[in-house]
């Protein structure tokens, strides 16, 4: 089956990057943390079973920083569209039209792995959409079959994007899709926050300590850092 990875990344510099986690971290520990996590993003996204891994970005100028962390094959695209909502939309429509299924994720969540990723391609197996919420109300994750796009618009369009109401919102007009079957997946933890930031290092240092797999590079910024573990 023809699987269409989509990663929606920016491009590292100190006025985009994680931008809410001030003032916890100066700008340069921003990007620092950024990049780590990008280079996590990057190992798993490469070991997913997937036909193409679609690396679309947003920023200023080109994405030097970007292609030297997402090394080997991938396919690149700048975001187009006002918001958010009509960027995803734009990046569903062009996968889905090659492909079978599209599984779209942020640069958000480092916990996020390869074999999350493969199980959210095969639940689009029984389902047209897939979902992984976020504590935060949003989602970190959301697939969807070719067969879902006459109603994506619909998903996409007019939602409040970066508040709490993202996932629920989502869940309703769903809900009025009875077209769409969907599979709601795993929770997935995001970084946004100081907060977010306080509890990744108490789950990398429990992981560690378990002797669990754990985001390398992020793992590492955040014991110099924080000495997390």
């Amino acid at each position: 089956m023809n699987r269409a990875l989509i990663i929606f990344v920016k491009e590292p510099d100190a006025r985009a990057a994680k931008t809410r986690l001030a003032p916890a971290l100066a700008p340069e520990e921003r990007v620092g943390l950024y990049e780590a996590m990008l280079h996590d993003l990057s190992a798993e996204t490469a070991a997913a079973r997937c036909s193409r891994r679609i690396v679309c970005w947003t920023g200023e100028g080109e994405p030097s920083r970007l292609r030297a962390v997402f090394q080997g094959r991938a396919e690149w695209r700048r975001q187009r569209g006002a918001d958010l909502g009509a960027r995803m939309l734009n990046a569903f429509q062009e996968a889905l039209k090659t492909d079978e299924s599209a599984v779209l994720i942020g640069s958000d969540a480092p916990l996020l792995t390869s074999a999350e990723m493969d199980a959210a391609f095969e639940s689009l197996d029984r389902a047209e959409i897939a979902l992984a919420p976020c504590p935060d109300g949003g989602y970190g994750l959301i697939g969807a079959r070719a067969s879902a796009l006459p109603f994506l618009p619909r998903l996409f369009e007019n939602i409040p994007w970066s508040s709490a109401d993202v996932l629920s919102e989502t869940l309703n007009r769903l809900a009025e899709l009875p077209a769409l079957r969907y599979v709601q997946l795993p929770l997935c933890f995001d970084v946004d926050t100081p907060d977010d930031l306080r509890v990744l290092c108490g789950l990398l240092k429990g992981r560690a300590l378990s002797n669990q797999r754990t985001p390398k590079q992020t793992s590492a910024f955040l014991r110099r850092r924080f000495h997390a573990e």
